[in-house]
């Protein structure tokens, strides 16, 4: 190639290759002398290219802004946008009008994509945008356009303080596009103070609806009027809420007209006419509602109005529709429905499930936020199923509700109720457990775990305790759950080291000390108790006069007179009126009292205390035992007459002349005596009878119930016996043998009335009918019916009894 063109060189014509080096450049220099011209041509022509390019940027303005108003023109005016952002910093005397633009537009695209993420970010930039057109400074013209679009963006990204929107609202809002949308954003805006202000939001609405151009969306229009109607009802301006609120028609918007019509109904049920409520909703039952939650307002409301007007049922029916929903009033549906159940033994297995589906998804008390039924309400209720369970002995239901309080209790409420539950349901089977010989074994099992369960819950709850004493509390109730299910050395390990604690205050202590007695009572040591219940009096509490109770038990349970004499001393301390507040520890002391002068046979000291718990404790959960008290306590005073009225009638028989007058006037006033003994002591134990002989009760006496019942119902009639009273003593043992059929108690009362007939009254037909009953008695008897605890439980004593009987009155046949 290179070759080919050094060939071509050479083959030139001779004239062109003659010319100078000179001649051949000098082309150049005309092209330099016009690029220099061209130079200094566009440097001296500048201002006038500039104003051309301004003048194209003005109009581009001005197609903006035109364009602007007729939104239909997306694409142009997206196109428009565009340039106008490209090149506002290259003009900046123009840059206020750009941005008022550009943030107007962006304002535009906001509101045209609703509720999007995407609408944040335009409300963003028109945010942007508008604060620039604030800084450089609009034209007077565009001044008041750019005050209200600042306005509402600001309202709309809750960007400043309430009052700074309302302020430039107000300043701005006549010379808006649409005046009446300032005044409801005016109103929005006083809502969202911090101390929302209603009556000046209440004027702006009406504003706005007053004001509100013939285009403006009726559904905008709708809304507005629901929020002053809300307004009215938080004003209790509820005639001024109803006649807003009616004029949101079905036509419009099927689920604006809902709502208007449920808080129609509320305005009418803040004045008790529940007939207008309850037809405002059944109306707006029959509209279908596509919003999710707001059929299931209308109806929870609906409930409301039936369960004011004592339609139960129908209350049910529609709450039962509503329950399934997700909002707050299906919630409330569902609570309310359970509520209503509680009230209705055939309804009242569904409480629990109810319960459970009104707090699905509540997992603290921090996460409830219903205002349709607070929380305090939704608490009482789950203590109110608790209590109305217990009550129904259907203890399993109560369990789960006290795990399902956890959801909303609050200060670990839940676990304190759970642990008295469980502690209750324990005392019921352990209870069964007696009466049920069968199933004493199963039933003292699932007590024991359930007294370990209550125990465990109150020791996490006093973990979590602080203050003191009520952590002392309930540890202590805890130990008492934990005795009770046989883990003896837990309860006192916990005891122990709480009493070795330095967190326990001065004034704890003795009830510490109280309750380890306790713990060792219960496991047997009572060496150990008793040192207990001593250390717990070296410092006073208010639990001191239990610690003497529990000592002076002990001292009366040795029945020696030296320890009797200290559990007298010991008790008569809790006479003192500084301790005599407490009302069981007064009665209980009074109860051990009257028992140990009973021991003692100081029968007046143990008249006196008895009478006194009966006067003032009547109440008392032993007040039975005491009356049994109290009339042994006749019973041997009237056996101490009975005494002297015989060493005065034998000294009588023997007595000179002179004095027998004297003791026939003793003998007398003995036998009065005597006889208003045995009466006091008939009532008292004809008292315990009734008591314990009530259909309520009888079948559920403990053994040593059952015991006071038979020595009581015994007593009274042999009481009678001794007054002379016999036919109503035979009507009492009468009486006994039928409810002591099939026992050795038959033939003790029937022995009791053929001796009445033999030997009281000489009749000896009714003796004979009574032994015959006797003999057929003892002739059906199993050996069962003799349980050998004395003689007369022995089958061999009535067979020997029959012998001597037959030897005095010899009859065919003898057992």
């Amino acid at each position: 190639m290179a070759s080919e063109t050094r060939s071509s060189t050479t083959q030139r014509p001779a004239a062109s290759a003659s010319r100078t080096p000179a001649a051949a450049n000098i082309w150049q220099i005309p092209t330099f002398v016009l690029g220099i011209a061209a130079v200094v041509g566009i440097w001296h022509a500048r201002p006038y290219i500039q104003g051309d390019l301004t003048l194209r940027y003005v109009r581009t303005l001005s197609e903006f802004r035109q364009s602007l108003e007729q939104p239909d023109q997306s694409e142009l005016l997206q196109t428009i946008a565009e340039r106008v952002e490209t090149l506002v910093d290259q003009f900046p005397a123009h840059a206020a009008e750009a941005n008022l633009l550009l943030g107007t537009y962006a304002i535009q695209q906001a509101e045209s994509r609703g509720e999007s993420e995407s609408a944040n970010e335009w409300w963003t930039k028109a945010k942007s945008r508008l604060e620039s057109a604030q800084q450089s400074g609009v034209s007077d013209l565009d001044k008041f356009r750019l005050q209200y679009r600042l306005a509402k963006v600001w309202e709309q990204l809750d960007a400043v303080e309430p009052n700074q929107v309302i302020d430039a609202l107000q300043a701005s809002t006549n010379a808006s596009e649409d005046p009446a949308e300032g005044f409801r954003r005016m109103a929005e805006a006083c809502l969202r103070m911090s101390t929302p202000d209603y009556r000046q939001a209440r004027g702006h609405l009406r504003e706005f609806i007053s004001r509100s151009l013939p285009h403006t969306d009726p559904k905008k229009i709708a809304r507005s009027r629901l929020l002053l109607g809300d307004l009215h009802i938080r004003l209790n301006e509820y005639e001024d809420a109803r006649k807003v609120l009616e004029r949101v028609p079905v036509d419009v918007s099927p689920e604006l007209y809902l709502t208007a019509q449920t808080q129609l109904a509320r305005t009418y049920l803040a004045e008790n006419d529940v007939d207008s409520a309850m037809k405002a909703l059944e109306q707006a039952k029959a509209v279908k509602s596509s919003v999710p939650g707001q059929q299931e307002s209308v109806l929870y409301y609906l409930g409301l109005c039936y369960h004011q007007a004592n339609k139960r049922d129908l209350a049910m029916a529609v709450w039962d529709e509503a329950r399934n929903g997700t909002g707050p009033e299906s919630q409330a549906a569902a609570l309310r429905l359970a509520e209503t159940m509680l009230g209705l033994v055939s309804e009242r297995t569904h409480v629990v499930a109810l319960l459970d589906l009104g707090l699905k998804g509540v997992t603290a008390s921090s996460n409830y936020t219903n205002p349709l039924m607070p929380i305090t309400d939704v608490q009482a209720l789950i203590e109110e199923s608790i209590t109305v369970f217990k009550k129904a002995q259907d203890f399993e239901s109560a369990l789960k509700l006290a795990n399902l309080y956890a959801r909303v209790a609050e200060n670990h409420r839940d676990r304190e109720v759970y642990s008295e539950t469980a502690f209750a349901y324990a005392n019921l089977l352990t209870d069964q457990a007696q009466s049920q010989p069968a199933e004493r074994d199963r039933l003292l099992t699932l007590a024991q775990v359930q007294f370990r369960a209550s125990g465990q819950a109150m020791t996490i709850l006093a973990q979590q305790t602080k203050p003191a004493d009520l952590k002392i509390d309930r540890t202590r109730r805890a130990s008492q759950a934990f005795l009770k299910a046989g883990d003896d050395q837990k309860a006192l390990d916990m005891l122990n080291a709480i009493a070795q604690s330095n967190e326990v205050p001065d004034g704890s202590r003795g009830e510490i000390w109280l309750a380890i007695g306790e713990a060792y009572l219960q496991s047997g040591n009572k060496v150990s108790a008793r040192e207990s219940f001593k250390n717990a009096l070296k410092s006073p509490s208010p639990t001191t006069p239990k610690a003497r109770l529990q000592l002076a038990k002990m001292q009366i349970a040795e029945d020696k007179a030296a320890e009797m004499t200290e559990a007298i001393r010991t008790l008569e301390l809790n006479l003192d009126p500084e301790w005599t507040k407490d009302k069981d520890s007064h009665s209980q002391t009074l109860l051990l009292l009257g028992d140990a002068y009973l021991r003692m046979r100081e029968w007046q000291k143990a008249e006196n205390c008895l009478m006194q718990l009966l006067t003032a404790h009547g109440d008392h959960p032993r007040v039975t035992d005491a009356r049994h008290k109290l009339a042994r306590c006749y019973w041997f005073q009237a056996s101490v007459s009975a005494a002297a009225l015989k060493k005065t009638t034998q000294d009588l028989a023997t007595a000179p002349e002179p004095t027998k007058s004297e003791l026939q006037k003793r003998a007398t006033e003995q036998q009065t005596t005597y006889f208003n003994f045995l009466k006091k002591t008939a009532k008292n134990f004809d008292m315990v009878d009734q008591a314990l002989s009530q259909p309520d009760r009888i079948n559920r006496l403990m053994p040593e119930e059952m015991t006071m019942l038979r020595n009581s119902a015994f007593a009274a009639a042999e009481c009678h016996l001794f007054l002379g009273e016999y036919d109503e003593a035979i009507r009492r043992y009468s009486a006994l043998a039928s409810r002591y059929q099939g026992q050795a108690e038959q033939l003790i009362a029937l022995s009791q009335v053929w001796k009445l007939y033999t030997n009281m009254l000489r009749d000896a037909n009714g003796g004979q009918r009574t032994l015959d009953l006797m003999r057929k008695a003892f002739a059906s008897m199993s050996d069962n019916a003799f349980t050998g605890t004395n003689e007369f439980h022995q089958r061999k004593f009535w067979q020997d009894w029959f012998r001597q009987i037959d030897q005095l009155t010899p009859v065919s046949g003898t057992p």
